[in-house]
């Protein structure tokens, strides 16, 4: 721990109080660019998580008010329902009215049915 003389402004840190400060001598050497670009691959992989979680949340808002919950609603009606067009115009609104509309097609996207598969006479026998 270093000494430093009391400062009534600034109370000493937890690592100065519990005297397990590190000074930069004892910092653990840094791990290679390796570790970085590990770090930040995991960064990038829970930022698009969070993107698309944020997506569909957005999505499932839209849907779930403006259409009733009824996912046909909007592949019918679209951005024509007034209220989606009301809400994607409003100055408050705080995404763009292009991730808004992105937004509620990942959702309608992710509650869809998947299409039955089409067998084609080229493809291998199961």
């Amino acid at each position: 721990m270093q000494d430093r003389p009391f400062d009534a402004g600034h109370p000493p840190t937890h690592h100065e109080a519990l005297g397990t400060e590190k000074t930069p001598a004892a910092l653990p050497a840094s791990r290679g660019h390796g570790s970085i670009e590990k770090v930040l691959g995991q960064l990038n992989t829970i930022c698009e998580n969070a993107s698309f979680d944020f997506a569909l949340s957005v999505g499932r808002l839209i849907i779930d008010h403006f259409y009733l919950g009824d996912v046909d609603g909007w592949r019918s009606q679209g951005i024509n329902n007034a209220s989606f067009r009301r809400l994607a115009r409003h100055p408050d609104l705080p995404m763009s009215p292009a991730r808004l509309y992105r937004s509620v097609n990942a959702y309608e996207r992710s509650v869809r049915p998947p299409r039955a598969s089409v067998s084609s006479p080229n493809d291998p026998v199961r």
